[in-house]
């Protein structure tokens, strides 16, 4: 077994945020984890839900960090 970590980049400071950011920053980093693999790294682009960039998400993969217990 290895170990995951992820970094998720979001800027929020676009109309797609106006009134509840939550709601759109919820839908962006369940769209986001679906991305993630477990045995490579990962690195993708995040979108607003008007289509703009706003951030990314990199996952990186350590398959023998944990091999030795």
């Amino acid at each position: 077994m290895g170990e995951v970590t992820i970094h998720i980049d979001v800027c929020t400071d676009n109309a797609a945020f106006d009134g509840d950011a939550s709601i759109e920053l919820t839908r962006i980093v369940q769209d986001a984890v679906q991305h993630i693999n477990t045995k490579k790294c990962v690195s993708r682009k995040l979108f607003d839900i008007n289509g703009n960039r706003v951030g990314q998400i990199k996952s990186y993969v350590d398959l023998e960090r944990f091999d030795n217990d």
